[in-house]
């Protein structure tokens, strides 16, 4: 099943009666997670947003998050290691790195959170929240943060500030396969793009 991270999710579903509903209650759910831990509610924009993303693909294939997870937890543990892309025959996901970050360290959202449902929040707050829509909620703000250390891994030039150029961005959305490691770089960016415009405009990023 591939990761669709989607924007502004309740205008794309604004038209569709039952759809709205179905946001809205989860809505409700997140808002309730917030407040027993302490954060404040979380308002949706209703309205349709004007933002880019700034690469023409709009979910990710299969196994390309796995791929990036492995980077991190490697980056984690030892942030002088070279990183040397995998094929899905290697199956990243099995990776013992993930598998420490997962079960002892627990301190990477990008790694925690579920692969295919839930939330990201445009609140920051450092561990990931369960009991959500999709069971578990996350942070744009410390999703953004992870991927900012990731970039320099990646061979992502960010400025003084963290904030990738539109020349930098459209030069990593025409990675192509022939580079190994495709998989890493083109999920960076949509998830950097999405994480951005959630933190930018104050709007759920959404795991469908």
């Amino acid at each position: 099943m591939s990761l669709a991270p989607l924007i502004n999710y309740r205008a794309m579903v604004a038209e569709d009666d039952e759809g709205l509903a179905w946001f809205l209650e989860d809505l409700d759910a997140i808002n309730r997670v917030l407040e027993d831990n302490g954060l404040p509610r979380h308002e949706e924009p209703a309205e349709v947003l004007d933002y880019t993303i700034r690469v023409e693909m709009n979910h990710l294939g299969t196994t390309w998050l796995h791929h990036l997870r492995r980077l991190q937890a490697h980056v984690l543990q030892d942030p002088a290691w070279k990183h040397t892309p995998v094929t899905d025959d290697d199956e990243p996901w099995k990776d013992e790195a993930i598998d420490r970050e997962l079960c002892v360290y627990m301190r990477s959202q990008l790694i925690q959170h579920a692969d295919t449902e839930g939330f990201y929040v445009p609140i920051d707050f450092e561990e990931v929240l369960y009991d959500a829509p999709g069971e578990m909620l996350g942070s744009s703000q410390r999703l953004l943060a992870e991927l900012r250390q990731l970039a320099p891994y990646l061979g992502v030039t960010l400025d003084e500030h963290g904030a990738l150029s539109d020349a930098e961005a459209w030069r990593v959305a025409r990675t192509t396969d022939e580079d190994p490691a495709f998989r890493e770089k083109l999920a960076w960016l949509l998830l950097f793009e999405c994480a951005r415009t959630s933190v930018e405009h104050e709007t759920l990023l959404a795991f469908r």
